[in-house]
């Protein structure tokens, strides 16, 4: 197997992300998510490859998809081929394809796998070039015969493949090798980035190389078998004529052209090879070839070719003075839309840069056809893309539904929602944007195209939105748990986001939609147990809410499971060590008494304080003092008494948790912990001592007394408050008995 080194690479699409990325983030729908650090090979194969194979060299290094290496097997000294890509989490049904094929004519794999994070591949090793090399020694085109053999075989190919539901995306000369020359045998390889798509549909991955895209694809990311038959028609023609197909364009340019008319195949010198052309080229996907009409053509036929055809109006009176857009000029409003629907970005680059020069041209160039009468102002305020689509409408009212080359449809937006839910790339922008600028009314009135769906019923979705967004209130104060409704706030941008789109997937969705979700979320409730999402899942309305918060869910039952295994560790721990801590509990009654002699001589200390300032004061009798004095001998007996009892009692455990001074400074931490803590804390105490002070200056006597009685209630509280934590420790020490004989019988 080996690579080209003139064709053009498969191109990325700009919203997807390099396997060397940072984050994990967000591919294109669907896509599958890079894992590694993206690095090429650097000569060492993951583990269980290393142990299978060794590497012969390098074939090719593609800067964004895999590794292709010669590889030998080490038990049967046979080469293969070795594709690594750099990600997991390919689609599974190509990945079962390739494995179970029958066609000669693609690439014989033995075996698709894992390893060490990376996706692998090991095929056939074929020694010929590819179609890219070929065509290159043959400058005028190869023979009639040699290029009805290359059909033949890819047709069978291709048809197989469509067969299992699967587009291959990149048929181009480079993915054709060739097995033998004598007899001439060729097989289609390479499917990095096939997708399994049984029935036609817009996806929003615009990878490929531009060059051989069909013009559907490009208008609005429609993939079937005809996107595949296209690329064919492209294969044939440069192999036909011997060069690639609009060589020196750009890929924007290349767009344009392809999405504008129809491919000239003029070129072609074979009336049978130029009818094939024709037939495989033909812009309406409706009408373009497929594997009937191929084989019709191999058994000598000739199919009706269909006319070509391009977009809607594109017949109306071209105007005297062109627009020049992208090196090309434009007298029809209707090609000049298309071209700039087709090459998105580049059109916002150039009518809303910082050269204003372009858009006011093109406001004159308008004139021609005579005033608007839609009544839309252009706001500079609003984002470059709303801009350009409010202009496309504009010129081209009737225009398929197309924003941000995405083809916008009832089933589109389901799509479209379901990823914007998820955070794929900037498609929660995309909703946002069709929320927050009203764009579904807009696009509305946008007609199908072949291969492009209308814009039918996209006002009655933006209806059905905005009650699912009202309604969407009402829905967040029904959610029970604080923390998840806390989760939901609209304030956050990525969340508000997130609501949009799952507000217009409920409005759009249909029966059996909402039935695989419920499914689904019903399984994710049977996992998490959660009551609060439970109730949201069994809620017609909630099931959006749940859909939001389902990794939240997970996240919180990880949470409890791990508190619950903690818990239980710390059971089986306190039946283990059961004898030790009552062991401990009584061995440290010493200390525990000093700890209690330490509070009470704090205690003593401070009314002695108080006593004295009230002596000092000079507001009562020497008798009261005295009194006081013998108070104050009387209160800090009793409360030694009494905090001696407990502390023998408690032993080991009474500081800090149960002890005076432990148990007062935890008080006062609980409340110093916020800054309108401290402040209430500080106040607390300032008035508490400025009382104290001036209750023992007018009445010494009683001042000891209370704090006395004030400590032996407490004394009675903390002792009640230890009888029940001891008690819970008793009963959970016995359960966690209970668990370790459980778990030696198991």
């Amino acid at each position: 197997m080996t690579h080209p080194v003139h064709e053009p690479p498969t191109v990325l699409d700009p919203g997807r992300r390099r396997p060397a990325a940072a984050e994990v983030t967000e591919l294109d729908p669907g896509r599958s998510r890079p894992r590694n650090d993206g690095t090429a090979f650097t000569g060492t194969l993951p583990p269980q490859l290393d142990a299978r194979f060794t590497v012969v060299r390098v074939l090719s290094i593609t800067s964004g998809e895999a590794d292709v290496l010669l590889v030998r097997e080490r038990v049967t000294d046979e080469e293969r081929v070795l594709k690594l890509y750099r990600y997991t989490g390919r689609d599974q049904n190509v990945r079962e394809f390739l494995t179970h094929k029958a066609s000669r004519h693609t690439v014989r794999v033995f075996e698709v796998g894992a390893d060490a994070d990376r996706d692998y591949e090991i095929m056939e090793y074929l020694a010929g070039d590819s179609l890219v090399e070929f065509r290159a020694t043959r400058p005028a085109g190869l023979d009639t015969h040699t290029l009805t053999d290359i059909v033949q075989q890819v047709a069978d190919g291709l048809t197989e493949i469509h067969d299992a539901g699967i587009t291959h995306r990149d048929v181009k000369p480079a993915n054709v090798l060739v097995r033998t020359l004598s007899p001439f045998d060729v097989a289609l390889a390479d499917f990095g980035i096939s997708v399994y798509q049984p029935e036609p549909a817009s996806i929003t991955d615009t990878s490929g190389t531009v060059r051989y895209m069909s013009p559907e694809f490009i208008a609005g990311g429609l993939v079937s078998s005809a996107y595949d038959w296209w690329s064919l028609g492209v294969t044939v023609l440069e192999l036909a004529t011997g060069s690639p197909l609009l060589a020196g364009l750009d890929d924007n340019d290349v767009r344009i052209y392809v999405t504008g008319g129809p491919i000239n195949v003029q070129q072609v010198v074979d009336d049978r090879i130029r009818l094939l052309c024709k037939g495989l080229l033909a812009q309406d996907v409706g009408q373009r070839w497929g594997a009937a009409e191929v084989g019709r053509w191999l058994d000598g036929e000739s199919p009706p070719v269909p006319g070509y055809t391009s977009v809607p109006g594109a017949s109306e009176a071209e105007v005297p003075e062109p627009y020049v857009y992208a090196d090309t000029e434009y007298r029809n409003r209707a090609l000049l839309a298309a071209a700039m629907t087709s090459t998105w970005e580049t059109a916002v680059a150039v009518l809303y840069g910082d050269d204003r020069e372009p858009l006011e041209r093109l406001e004159q160039w308008l004139r021609q056809y005579g005033p608007s009468n839609d009544g839309r102002r252009d706001n500079r305020k609003d984002p470059a893309d709303v801009r350009l689509l409010r202009l496309l409408r504009r010129i081209a009212p009737t225009h398929p539904p197309i924003y941000r080359q995405i083809n916008i449809t009832w089933s589109q937006l389901r799509t479209l929602a379901r990823a914007a839910v998820a955070g794929d790339g900037d498609l929660p922008e995309i909703v946002d944007e069709l929320w927050t600028y009203q764009l579904l009314p807009l696009l509305s009135h946008g007609r199908p195209e072949p291969g492009l769906g209308g814009g039918d019923s996209l006002d009655t979705a933006h209806v059905s939105w905005s009650d699912r967004w009202q309604r969407w209130k009402a829905l967040v104060s029904s959610v029970s748990d604080a923390d998840a409704r806390a989760r939901l706030n609209l304030r956050v941008p990525e969340m508000r986001r997130r609501t949009l789109a799952a507000c217009l997937w409920a409005a759009v969705e249909d029966d059996a939609g909402r039935t695989e979700i419920r499914r689904n979320l019903l399984a994710r409730e049977r996992a998490v147990r959660l009551p609060w999402f439970s109730d949201l899942v069994r809620s017609p309305d909630g099931m959006w809410a749940a859909v939001l918060l389902s990794d939240y869910a997970e996240d919180c039952a990880e949470q409890r499971d791990e508190r619950d295994r903690a818990e239980a560790e710390r059971r089986r721990w306190l039946s283990r060590n059961r004898r030790f801590r009552e062991w401990s509990r009584r061995q440290n009654r010493p200390l525990a008494l000093s700890w209690a002699v330490a509070g009470v001589f704090v205690l003593g200390v401070f009314c002695a304080l108080l006593i004295s300032l009230s002596d000092v004061a000079g507001r009562v009798p020497n008798s009261t003092i005295v009194d006081a004095w013998v108070a104050t001998v009387f209160a800090i007996t009793s409360t030694l008494t009494f905090e001696s009892v407990l502390a023998w009692e408690i032993g080991g455990r009474f500081h800090p948790r149960y002890s005076i001074l432990g148990a007062g400074f935890i008080a006062l931490g609980r409340a110093a912990r916020s800054i309108r803590g401290r402040g209430i804390a500080l106040g607390v105490v300032v008035g508490v001592l400025g009382g104290t002070y001036i209750l023992t200056v007018l009445a010494p006597v009683v001042t000891p007394l209370v704090i006395g009685g004030a400590v032996i209630i407490w004394t009675v509280v903390r002792y009640v408050d230890w009888c029940v934590e001891r008690e819970r420790e008793q009963a959970d020490a016995e359960r966690g008995a209970r668990e370790l004989l459980a778990a030696v019988r198991l």
